[in-house]
């Protein structure tokens, strides 16, 4: 049986400091990639099988052929000794539900970001990449040279994404610091929104990006652990109201408060296109509350932790919040 194996979360950088400060380390380095808006699809090698799978699902065609990325991406002719886990974003056109330039590439294309190789067997042995045994890699030019040892020619739509700037540090006990840093990234980030420095050098189209994906370097941290990252979007991407993309984890006044920043119609898009298909009416709602409240209490954990705040209230008053976001949603489309 094909087996998902799931990438971890990605953290905003006020979870990154936080986690630095609980398990006491003073200092990491970073490194960005550009965060292509796309659709996460991985590329697995897990016993005797070799499959694609999205974030959630393992992909098998016919029906479930997300984004033709079944029949246009090709599967390596190769096989490796040792399980592997290659993540990576699939896009291009009719891969996002709001576009940005990326979506006008000529191609649909998949953009392999890290890369998991199991230590153990012939398969993984947990379901979740950052739990397995394994070795975890960022490098870009090591990626490539794993793509050349498991495809005898290397496909034209497979692009191993670059990294976009240099290695930054981040330091626990140093708030300051992080401010400076923090908006520093965030001012990249918003140039990114509307010009992707990726996309016009890869391909000579101008437009919108989405924004930026730290890493921690290797070497930064112990083999067998997973590095500490994390995402900051630009403000028409984020998923989080502007008011709680902070360098410091944001106390929310309660959980009214919480829900209206965590609870946004970027994030019902996201979970929509992973979940529904990209459908957004109020016949997906069963599908689209459960999703969305999950991926809320995943990402807003330290916020809900430091405020002391109810998950069961969240839980109580999230749904009518989607709920009118759906219905905006469908009836401005409908128009």
């Amino acid at each position: 049986m094909r087996k998902h194996i799931r990438y971890p979360s990605t953290n905003r950088f006020a979870d990154v400091a936080k986690q630095m400060r609980k398990t006491s380390v003073p200092t990491i380095r970073v490194r960005p990639k550009i965060k292509l808006h796309g659709a996460n699809v991985a590329i697995v090698q897990n016993g005797d099988d070799v499959y694609v799978q999205s974030r959630n699902h393992v992909l098998t065609g016919g029906d479930f052929d997300m984004f033709s990325v079944v029949s246009e991406l090709r599967l390596p002719d190769r096989r490796h000794a040792q399980p592997y886990a290659i993540y990576g974003e699939w896009a291009g056109q009719g891969c996002a539900g709001e576009p940005d330039v990326i979506s006008d590439i000529p191609e649909r294309t998949w953009f392999p970001f890290a890369l998991a190789i199991g230590s153990q067997g012939d398969q993984f042995d947990h379901g979740t990449v950052g739990h397995s045994k394994r070795v975890f890699i960022t490098d870009p030019q090591q990626i490539s040279d794993f793509l050349g040892t498991i495809y005898t020619t290397v496909p034209d739509n497979v692009r191993v994404l670059p990294w976009a700037g240099p290695e930054v540090e981040i330091r626990a006990f140093d708030q300051e610091h992080n401010r400076v840093l923090f908006e520093d990234i965030v001012a990249q980030v918003e140039v990114i929104g509307n010009r992707d420095p990726y996309v016009e050098a890869e391909f000579g189209l101008v437009g919108r990006g989405e924004g930026l994906v730290f890493t921690q370097v290797h070497g930064d941290y112990k083999d067998g652990n997973m590095p500490m990252f994390f995402k900051v979007k630009s403000e028409r991407h984020d998923v989080v109201k502007r008011s709680h993309v902070h360098h410091e984890t944001v106390l929310s006044k309660d959980v009214a408060d919480f829900v209206q920043a965590f609870v946004t119609e970027n994030r019902v898009r996201q979970m929509a296109a992973e979940n529904t298909g990209g459908v957004i009416d109020v016949s997906q709602l069963g599908k689209l509350i459960p999703s969305v409240i999950r991926d809320v209490l995943a990402e807003g954990a330290n916020e809900i932790e430091a405020g002391n705040l109810d998950t069961k209230q969240v839980g109580k008053i999230a749904p009518s919040v989607i709920r009118s976001i759906v219905i905006d949603i469908q009836s401005r489309e409908a128009a």
